[in-house]
């Protein structure tokens, strides 16, 4: 018996816009997110198949060491500023992925690189707001890795 391969994903940069815009409209503070928003909307007809887990490295989010998000239900980080009171209210209740973060710390565990665990790290707009375009109904598991504050190029791409 062979076993089936597991299924290949793509992998997106994705730029998440200003702060909490996909609440406020395409237009935020004269940028227009409209090509941005299009681009996000198709991200889940482009893979083709739905995902079990989506894990986001997040740039908004620097350690110093390699770190995963293993809350069961990451609260919201509401990591910007001068947007209107309402989008301080925002929620994407996405489930969080411990196996997944216990997966990631295995791997990287296995290839000789430190990663930390943060029980406690919420969403941050550059994973919120960007699912909250493709996956709206925030029905799949979502986590967060962070990048690693001394911006070693090897170590990033090793981590890759």
């Amino acid at each position: 018996m062979h076993a089936t391969p597991p299924l290949e994903l793509p992998t997106y940069f994705l730029s998440h816009g200003a702060g909490p815009w996909p609440w406020m409209g395409d237009n935020v503070f004269g940028l227009d997110h409209s090509r941005l928003r299009t681009s996000i909307e198709q991200i889940p007809q482009e893979v083709g198949t739905a995902p079990t887990t989506v894990l986001v490295i997040s740039g908004e989010w620097e350690a110093d060491e390699f770190t995963v998000q293993t809350n069961p239900h990451p609260p919201m980080l509401y990591d910007y500023g001068g947007f209107p009171e309402f989008t301080y209210r925002i929620r994407y209740p996405a489930a969080g992925s411990p196996a997944v973060a216990a997966r990631i710390t295995t791997l990287l565990g296995e290839a000789g690189i430190r990663v930390d665990a943060d029980p406690h790290r919420g969403y941050s707009h550059g994973t919120f707001s960007p699912m909250h375009i493709a996956w709206p109904d925030a029905d799949l598991p979502v986590l967060e890795l962070s990048i690693k504050a001394s911006y070693d190029v090897d170590e990033h791409l090793a981590v890759g």
